[in-house]
C-alpha cells in the first residue's frame, strides 16, 4: 500500500516538473519571439525610413505611387521640385492632374494605366503640366507593385524632365530640316543652272552655225577665184600674192573649223563618216600637204612606214586632220629641223592597231606644259601665243577625234630636245553609231568618155560662176541652176552624170530638193553630192547622198570627187542640152 503511495507521489512531482519546465520554456519562447518581432518590426522600420530618406533624397526625378484608379497615394520631393506641389498638396490626387487637356480628350492617363496593368510597365515621353500651368517635357515609366498575396495593389512611377534634351532635339530636327531645304535650294538652283548652260550652249552652238555660214559664203568665193588665178599665173609677178591670199584663206578657215568642231565634239554631234582607205596613200596625200607648211620654218618632213601596211577602216577625214594637226604643230614648233611621221601596225592593248608617231626636234616643253598641252585653248604661255599664233584648239581636236575612233593620243617631251606625239587607232571603228561612207556607183577607172555633165544647184551666183569656170577647165560640163524645182526639172530633163547640191537655198532647200531626186525614179540612180556650210553627214546620208563637201570647197577635192562619181556615166548629147 505504502509502495502505490509513494509511486503515486513520485508520479505527480513529475506532472509538476514537467509542467514548470514546459510553462518555463514557454515564457522563454514567448520572449525570443516577442524580441524578434521587434527587430523585425524595428528592421522594416529602418528600411522604410532608409527607403523613404533614399526617395526623397532624389531631387531631380519624380517618385510616386499611385492606385489601381490612378489616385497619388506618396509623393517625393524630386516629384514636389518637378510639379510643384507638396505632398499634402497632390496626395489624394488624381494622376491626370499633370496630364494636358489634350491628353485627357485622348484618355492617355486610363490607357497608360491599363497598358502597365496589362504587361507590368509602360514607358514613354511626352508634355505634362506643372502647378503653374507651364509645360515641360517628360520621360516616364510606370510599374506594377504587388502585395505580399502577388495581387497587384498600385503603381510606382517615376517621371524626369528632360525639356533640355528635348529642346537639343528639336534644335537638331529644325537644323536637319532646314539642311534639307537649303539641299532642295541648291539642287533646284543647280538643275536651273545647268538648263541655262545647257540653253546657252545650244544657242552658242547655233551662233557658231550661223556665223560660220556667214563666214564661209564669201570665204567659199575667195579661196575658190583664187586658187583659180594661181593656177592660171603661176609664172606671173602676182604669184606670190595669191598664194599669201590663198594661206591666208585656208588658215582662216582652219580656225573656223576647229572652233566649229569642238562645238560640236562637246555638243555629242560629231559622227564617224567610215570607209575603208589605203593607209598608205593617205599618208602620202598628207605629207605632201605638209611640204609647203614645214618649208616656211626650214624643216623637213620624213616619212617612215613599215613594211605592210594594210588599209584602215574608220573616218579618213577625221585620221587626215589629226595627222595634219599633229604634223603641223611639230612644224609650228620646230625650226630648221626635221619632223619624222612613224607609221607600223601592231596590237595594243589586245587589239590590232594602227600607230602613228610624230616627233620633232623643236622647243620642247616642261613637265608643266606637258601637263595641259591637250586643254581647250591652252598653249605653252602667252608668248607662245604672240609668237607663234593659233588657237589652241589643235590638239585638243586631235585627242577628242582619237577617242570618238576609238583611239587615243599621248605626248612625251623634253625641253629644248623636241616633242613626240603617239595617235593609236583601231584597225576596225568602235561600237558606235557610224556612218558608212557610199561608194561611188560608176567604174572605179578613171577612164570616163570626155566631158561629163554635172548639174550644179546653188542659189549663190558667185558659186555658179566659179563652178562654171572651175568645171569647165577640168573637163566637165557644167549646166547651173539657181533653185530647188528648176534643179529637179533639169536633173529629169537631162540625165546628169553627178549632182551638185546646195543645202541652203530659199524656198525648197537642198534636204527637200535630195529627197524629191531620190523618189524619182527618173533621178534616183544619179549621184548627188551634197555641199552645205554646216556638217550633217547622217541626214546627208539618210536621205541617199553619195557625198559631202563642207564649203569653203577646195578645188582639187571638188574635182577628184567629181570624177570618181562620174567614172563609167554616160554623157549628155548635144541635144538634151539643147
Amino acid at each position: 500500500m505504502d509502495g502505490v503511495q509513494n509511486a503515486t507521489q513520485i508520479s505527480l512531482w513529475i506532472a509538476v516538473l514537467a509542467v514548470l519546465l514546459v510553462g518555463i520554456l514557454a515564457f522563454w519562447l514567448n520572449r525570443r519571439l516577442t524580441a524578434r518581432a521587434r527587430a523585425d518590426a524595428d528592421l522594416a522600420r529602418r528600411s522604410e525610413q532608409r527607403f523613404r530618406l533614399l526617395v526623397d533624397g532624389v531631387r531631380n526625378t519624380a517618385i510616386h505611387m499611385v492606385d489601381m484608379d490612378g489616385v497619388v497615394t506618396s509623393w517625393n520631393v524630386g516629384a514636389q521640385r518637378i510639379y510643384g506641389y507638396a505632398a499634402d498638396e497632390i496626395v489624394g490626387g488624381d494622376m491626370s492632374t499633370f496630364h494636358t487637356d489634350e491628353d485627357i480628350r485622348q484618355g492617355l492617363p486610363r490607357q497608360i494605366l491599363a497598358t502597365a496593368m496589362a504587361t507590368g510597365r509602360y514607358e514613354g515621353e511626352g508634355p505634362r503640366l506643372r502647378k503653374d500651368g507651364s509645360r515641360f517635357w517628360a520621360a516616364f515609366s510606370l510599374y506594377t507593385v504587388e502585395d505580399p498575396e502577388g495581387e497587384i495593389a498600385g503603381f510606382a512611377k517615376i517621371t524626369r524632365d528632360v525639356s533640355e534634351r528635348k529642346a537639343a532635339q528639336d534644335e537638331l530636327q529644325a537644323a536637319k530640316v532646314e539642311l534639307e531645304l537649303r539641299v532642295l535650294e541648291r539642287t533646284r538652283e543647280l538643275v536651273l543652272a545647268k538648263e541655262s548652260a545647257e540653253q546657252a550652249n545650244a544657242a552658242k552652238s547655233q551662233f557658231l552655225a550661223n556665223m560660220s555660214h556667214e563666214l564661209r559664203t564669201p570665204l567659199n568665193a575667195i579661196m575658190g577665184y583664187s586658187e583659180m588665178l594661181l593656177e592660171d599665173m603661176k609664172e606671173t609677178a602676182a604669184a606670190p600674192d595669191l598664194e599669201r591670199i590663198t594661206r591666208a584663206g585656208s588658215h582662216l578657215l582652219r580656225l573656223i573649223n576647229e572652233a566649229l568642231d569642238l562645238s560640236k565634239i562637246d555638243a555629242g554631234q560629231m559622227e564617224l563618216f567610215v570607209e575603208t582607205f589605203d593607209l598608205t596613200d593617205l599618208i602620202r596625200d598628207v605629207t605632201d600637204a605638209m611640204g609647203p607648211i614645214a618649208r616656211r620654218n626650214g624643216n623637213s618632213v620624213d616619212c617612215r612606214l613599215a613594211d605592210g601596211l594594210s588599209a584602215l577602216r574608220s573616218d579618213a577625214q577625221k585620221v587626215r586632220q589629226c595627222l595634219v594637226n599633229l604634223l603641223s604643230n611639230a612644224c609650228k614648233f620646230t625650226e630648221n629641223g626635221t619632223v619624222v611621221l612613224s607609221v607600223e601596225e601592231r596590237e595594243v592593248d589586245g587589239m590590232a592597231s594602227v600607230v602613228f608617231e610624230v616627233a620633232d626636234t623643236g622647243i620642247g616643253m616642261t613637265e608643266d606644259q606637258l601637263e595641259h598641252v591637250f586643254d581647250a585653248f591652252a598653249q605653252a604661255d602667252g608668248s607662245i601665243t604672240r609668237r607663234f599664233g593659233g588657237t589652241g584648239l589643235g590638239l585638243t581636236l586631235t585627242r577628242r577625234m582619237a577617242e570618238l575612233m576609238g583611239g587615243s593620243v599621248s605626248a612625251a617631251s623634253t625641253l629644248g630636245a623636241g616633242s613626240t606625239f603617239t595617235l593609236t587607232l583601231p584597225k576596225t571603228p568602235p561600237d558606235v553609231d557610224i556612218i558608212e561612207a557610199v561608194a561611188p556607183t560608176g567604174s572605179s577607172e578613171v577612164g570616163a568618155p570626155a566631158e561629163p555633165m554635172v548639174l550644179v544647184i546653188d542659189d549663190d551666183p558667185l558659186v555658179l560662176d566659179l563652178m562654171e569656170r572651175l568645171l569647165g577647165r577640168n573637163g566637165f560640163r557644167p549646166y547651173l541652176v539657181d533653185n530647188g524645182p528648176d534643179g529637179i526639172a533639169a536633173a529629169v530633163w537631162l540625165k546628169p552624170s553627178v549632182i551638185l547640191l546646195d543645202v541652203q537655198m530659199p524656198g525648197l532647200d537642198g534636204w527637200q530638193t535630195l529627197s524629191q531626186l531620190k523618189a524619182r525614179a527618173e533621178t534616183t540612180d544619179i549621184p548627188v553630192i551634197m555641199s552645205t556650210m554646216v556638217d550633217d553627214l547622217k541626214r546627208g546620208f539618210t536621205l541617199g547622198a553619195a557625198h559631202y563637201l563642207v564649203k569653203p570647197i577646195d578645188n582639187v577635192t571638188l574635182i577628184e570627187t567629181l570624177r570618181r562619181h562620174t567614172a563609167g556615166h554616160p554623157v549628155a548629147s548635144e541635144t538634151e542640152l539643147g
